[in-house]
C-alpha cells in the first residue's frame, strides 16, 4: 500500500485503494495514518472486497491509472481490462526467482540467504528465491549448514517478539501450498530434506491456524513442478549445477522474471552473473532489501514498469508538450517572401539552405599560417569568412588588454577551460574518494579500467592528436568524461557496477587523446623562455575547475556526514563536462596559431597516418634520454589512489571530503603559481632546471614524511570495522591532516609542473611533444591503473603508502642524469625543423614588438 500510495499522492493524484480480500486491515490502518497526518478527505481512499469490485474500477472511465500487484493471471485480466481504456498501467506480478551460490561462496553466509529468500513471511513473497542454484560440490556442505539452521526458525504466537515464522495466510491458500509439497514428494520426485505435509510442534493452542513446517527438497530438476511453478509459501528447492554458464541458462529458463540473487566473494564475477540474469531486480550476497529509493520491476511476465525510485514516482504523471510562436505570421505557404532573418528561429534553420547566397574560396597566400590567407572570391563581400585576420587582432575592454584569439595565451586558456570543465570534474568526484560511493571498490574497478585503456591509448595517442588536429582530439576527450560521471548516477540507483567499468574504459581511450592533445598545446604553444608560466597559467585554470567542482558536493552535502554524495552533485559534474567538450570546438588549428613575435608552432603541414605511426618510431629514436623521465612519468598519479581513497575516503565523512577536496585542488594552485614561475626565472634554463630537480627532491622528502607520521595513526581493518566513526571537521585534531593533505595537492602541482617543464625543455617541436605527451600519459596511466588495482585488493595502507615514496624519490634519481646532461638553455629551431616537413621560413619570428599580451623572445 506505501509502495503504491506514497508516489501516487506525492505526484498529485487522488487514490482508491483495493486490498486483497484476505488481508484488508493494513489498508484501513494506512488511511487513518494518513488521516491524521493531515491528508485531505477523498484525497486516499479505501474500497474492500472480491473480484468484482476490482473489475469494476479498472474499467471505469474515471480511472487514469491502474497499479496493481499479485498472480501472472490475475494480472493478466487486470490489465486487458484497463486496456480498453487506454489506461497507464503498473503490473509487479509472480516470479519463480533463481539465487545462484557461485563456488566462491561463504556457505554459511549463503545459506542465511536462501533462508532469507524462502521462508521471510512464511514464503508470501513475490520475490522468492525459491530456486537454489548450489554447486554440485558444494551441495553437501550447503544441506548440512542448511539443515543446522533451521532450528532457528520459530514458529509460534505471533504476539511473541522471539516468534520468526508465522501462518499462510488462508485456508484456500494453506490447501494450495500443501497440494505443491505433496506433489514435489509422491509425483515429482524430490528428495525430501526437511519439513513436510506436518505442522510445526511448537504451535500448541494453535493448531487451528493454517501453519506448515518450512519445506526443503534437494536433488531437484528443472522439468519439476515445484520448480517451474509459483507456490508462494516457505518451499525452498535446491538445483545441483556444475558451471556457472549452465547454472545462469537454467535460471533464466522460465517465463517469469521478477528477482535474482548471486552469492560470491568476487564482486567481479557477481556483477558478470548478474547481466546475465533476465530479472528485473537483482542482489548481490543479500535477498529481499528494497529501499525506496531504488527501483524495481519485472521483466518478462512478471510485470510491466517500475515502482519506487525516481521512475517509480514518473510512472504517476503524464507528459504534456507545448510550443509557442508569438510571431506575426507563421505561414509555410508564404516563407518564400520573406527573408530568413525574420522567420522564428526554429523555422529559419530549415530554409538557410534554401535561400543562402552562393559563394566561392580561393587561398591567395602560399603561408599557410597567414592571418589573410582566405579571401572572398564570390558573393556578397561581408560573408563571415571573407578574412581571418580578426583572429589576430588583440582587444582592450577599459584596462584589460585580452590577447588575439589565435594567440597562445588565448588558446592555452581555451584549453585550460576544457580541462577546467572536463578533467578538473574527474577529479572533484575522484578526490571525494571512491567516486563519491560509500565504498572505493566500484570506483577502484572503474578506475583500473580507465587507466589501463589509457596507459595503451595515450602511449600512441601523439600519432591521433598529430593527425586528426586538436579541436577534435579535445572534443572526443571530453565526451568520455561525460559518459564516466553519467555512469555514477546510474550506480546510485541500480548498483550496477559494469557501467562504471564500461565508462571507465571508454574514458581511458578519450583521456588519452585530450591530454595528448592538451599536453603538445602546453608546451609547443608558447615560446621558449614562457614555458613554466603557461604550464602554472593551465594548471591553475584546470584545478579551479576541481575546486569549484569540490565546492559542488560541499554545498549540497554540508550539513551530511553521510558516505556518498546525491544525485545533483553527479548531474552537476556532467552539465559541466558535456559543457566543456562543446568548448574544444572554439579553439583554431594549431597551423593558425602565432606568437607574439610572428613565429608558429613547428608541425607536420601534411601529416598520414603512416607518418605518424613511424614517428613514434622516430621520436625515441631521436630523444632516447627521454626514457630516464618514464619513472617520473609513472610516478605522477601513482600517489592520487593513496590520498583520494586511503587518506581521503578512508578517514573523513563526505562533508569533510569535499572540503579536503576544495583544499587540496586550492593547494594546486599554488603549487604551480610557485613552481611555474621560478622555473621562467632569468637564470639560464640549465641551472633552473637543477634546482627544480633539488627542490622536488627537499619537498618529496619534507612532505611524505609528514606522511609517514600520519600513515602510522590508522590501518585498513581498523577504519573498515563496523560502527568506525570517520572524522568531520569539527572533531578535535582535524588541523593537523588537514595541512597535510593540503600539502600532497601542493606537492602533485609541483611535480607535474616539473615533469612537463623537463618535457618542454628538450624540444619545441609541437609533433614531437604531442608524442611526449602521449608517452607521459599513457605511462602515467599504466601506474594508476596498477595501484587502483592494488587498492582494490585491499592492500595495506602503509604498504600503498611506502610505494608511493619509493617510487616519488626513485624516479627523482633515475632522472638525475638528464636533468644534468640534456636540458639545454635552448633548443636552435634547425633541430626542430628537422622532425617536421615544415621550413624555417615559415615558423621563424616575423616581429619583433610586443603583442597579445605576451612578449617576444
Amino acid at each position: 500500500a506505501l509502495w503504491k500510495s506514497a508516489p501516487c499522492l506525492a505526484a498529485g493524484n487522488t487514490m482508491i485503494y483495493k486490498a486483497s480480500e484476505v488481508t484488508p486491515l493494513h489498508g484501513l490502518m494506512l488511511a487513518q495514518i494518513y488521516s491524521e497526518a493531515g491528508v485531505p478527505p477523498g484525497v486516499f481512499n479505501i474500497i474492500n472486497g472480491g473480484g468484482q469490485i476490482g473489475a469494476y474500477l479498472t474499467s471505469h472511465p474515471a480511472i487514469a491509472k491502474v497499479s496493481f500487484t499479485g498472480q501472472v493471471p490475475t494480472g493478466a485480466k487486470v490489465a486487458s481490462s484497463a486496456a480498453g481504456g487506454m489506461k497507464y498501467v503498473t503490473m509487479e506480478l509472480g516470479g519463480k526467482s533463481p539465487l545462484v551460490i557461485l563456488p566462491d561462496a561463504e556457505v554459511e553466509k549463503a545459506v542465511d540467504g536462501a533462508m532469507m529468500a524462502n521462508f521471510f513471511s512464511t514464503g508470501q513473497v513475490c520475490t522468492n528465491g525459491t530456486r537454489v542454484f548450489v554447486p554440485s560440490q558444494m551441495k553437501a556442505e550447503f544441506e548440512k549448514t542448511l539443515l543446522a539452521k533451521m532450528k532457528f526458525v520459530r514458529p509460534g504466537d505471533l504476539m511473541d517478539p522471539n516468534t520468526n515464522f508465522g501462518p499462510l495466510v488462508s485456508a484456500m491458500h494453506y490447501e494450495k501450498v500443501l497440494g505443491y509439497i505433496k506433489h514435489g514428494m509422491d509425483v515429482d520426485g524430490a528428495k525430501l530434506l526437511y519439513g513436510g505435509l506436518e505442522k510445526p510442534m511448537s504451535i500448541t493452542g494453535m493448531e487451528n491456524g493454517y501453519w506448515i513446517k518450512p519445506t526443503i527438497f534437494t536433488d531437484c530438476k528443472d522439468t519439476m513442478k515445484i520448480t517451474r511453478e509459483e507456490i508462494f509459501g516457505p518451499v525452498l528447492t535446491i538445483l545441483p549445477y556444475d558451471s556457472v554458464d549452465e547454472a545462469v541458462a537454467r535460471a533464466n529458463a522460465t517465463p517469469l522474471g521478477l528477482a535474482a540473487g548471486v552469492f560470491t566473494r568476487d564482486l567481479n564475477m557477481a556483477h558478470q552473473v548478474v547481466a546475465k540474469l533476465e530479472a528485473g531486480i537483482t542482489w548481490v550476497n543479500t535477498w529481499g532489501e528494497s529501499p525506496a529509493e531504488m527501483s524495481v520491476g519485472g521483466w518478462k511476465q512478471s510485470g510491466v514498469g517500475v515502482e519506487n525510485g525516481k521512475r517509480g514516482l514518473e510512472a504517476w504523471v503524464r507528459n504534456k508538450s507545448t510550443l509557442v510562436d508569438m510571431s506575426v505570421e507563421s505561414n509555410p505557404f508564404t516563407l518564400g517572401s520573406r527573408e530568413p532573418s525574420n522567420l522564428p528561429a526554429w523555422r529559419e534553420m530549415a530554409t538557410t539552405l534554401a535561400t543562402e547566397k552562393d559563394g566561392a574560396l580561393a587561398t591567395t597566400n602560399a603561408n599557410p599560417h597567414s592571418p589573410g590567407d582566405y579571401v572572398h572570391d564570390a558573393g556578397e563581400a561581408g560573408h563571415p569568412l571573407a578574412k581571418r585576420a580578426w583572429m589576430y587582432r588583440p582587444h582592450r575592454i577599459g584596462l584589460i588588454k585580452i590577447p588575439a584569439y589565435a594567440s597562445p595565451p588565448f588558446q592555452l586558456g581555451l584549453v585550460a577551460f576544457v580541462c577546467f570543465l572536463c578533467p578538473g570534474m574527474f577529479n572533484a568526484v575522484n578526490g571525494l574518494g571512491g567516486g563519491g560511493q560509500f565504498s572505493a571498490t566500484t570506483s577502484n574497478n572503474s578506475n583500473v579500467a580507465l587507466y589501463s585503456t589509457f596507459s595503451v591509448v595515450g602511449f600512441f595517442a601523439g600519432t591521433f592528436a598529430n593527425r586528426m588536429g586538436i579541436k577534435l582530439t579535445l572534443s572526443l576527450g571530453g565526451i568520455g568524461y561525460f559518459v564516466y560521471i553519467a555512469s555514477y548516477l546510474s550506480y546510485n540507483h541500480n548498483q550496477n557496477a559494469g557501467f562504471p567499468i564500461f565508462a571507465g574504459a571508454l574514458l581511458g581511450v578519450c583521456a588519452g587523446l585530450l591530454w595528448c592533445a592538451q599536453g603538445a598545446i602546453m608546451m609547443s604553444y608558447p615560446p621558449e623562455a614562457s614555458k613554466g608560466r603557461y604550464i602554472s597559467w593551465f594548471w591553475m585554470i584546470f584545478n579551479l575547475g576541481a575546486v569549484l567542482g569540490s565546492l559542488i558536493p560541499l554545498g549540497q552535502n554540508i550539513n551530511s556526514t553521510s558516505g556518498a554524495v546525491n544525485d545533483g552533485t553527479y548531474i552537476g559534474f556532467m552539465v559541466l563536462t558535456f559543457l566543456g567538450a562543446a568548448v574544444a570546438w572554439c579553439l583554431v588549428d594549431a597551423r593558425h596559431v602565432q606568437r607574439a613575435d610572428g613565429s608558429h608552432v613547428v608541425l607536420m603541414k601534411h601529416p598520414t597516418w603512416q607518418s605518424e605511426f613511424i614517428g613514434l618510431y622516430e621520436t625515441l629514436k631521436m630523444d632516447t634520454w627521454v626514457i630516464f623521465l618514464f619513472p617520473m612519468f609513472l610516478a605522477s598519479n601513482w600517489f592520487y589512489t593513496y590520498q583520494f581513497n586511503d587518506v581521503n575516503l578512508a578517514k573523513f565523512n563526505v562533508r569533510t571530503r569535499a572540503l579536503n577536496g576544495v583544499l587540496y585542488w586550492s593547494s594546486q594552485i599554488l603549487g604551480s603559481f610557485c613552481f611555474g614561475y621560478a622555473l621562467d626565472s632569468r637564470v639560464r634554463r640549465s641551472i633552473r632546471a637543477k634546482g627544480a630537480w633539488a627542490a622536488l627532491f627537499v619537498i618529496t622528502m619534507a612532505i611524505w614524511g609528514g606522511g609517514y607520521a600520519w600513515q602510522k595513526q590508522y590501518t585498513r581493518p581498523e577504519v573498515s570495522a563496523k560502527g568506525y566513526v570517520k572524522m568531520d571537521w569539527t572533531t578535535s585534531g582535524y588541523v593537523g591532516p588537514m595541512f597535510l593533505y593540503m600539502f600532497y595537492g601542493f606537492f602533485d602541482a609541483a611535480w607535474q609542473t616539473c615533469v612537463y617543464w623537463f618535457m618542454g625543455a628538450l624540444t619545441n617541436n609541437g609533433r614531437k611533444l604531442a608524442n611526449f605527451a602521449g608517452f607521459y600519459k599513457g605511462i602515467q596511466s599504466a601506474g594508476a591503473a596498477i595501484i587502483f588495482r592494488i587498492d582494490a585488493l585491499r592492500a595495506p595502507y602503509m604498504n600503498e603508502f611506502a610505494s608511493c615514496w619509493g617510487l616519488l624519490a626513485g624516479s627523482l634519481l633515475i632522472a638525475l642524469p638528464l636533468i644534468l646532461m640534456k636540458v639545454r638553455d635552448t633548443v636552435p629551431l634547425e633541430e626542430d625543423i628537422k622532425f617536421s616537413d615544415e621550413t624555417i621560413e615559415e615558423v621563424m619570428p616575423t616581429l619583433s614588438h610586443e603583442a597579445d599580451g605576451e612578449k617576444a623572445h
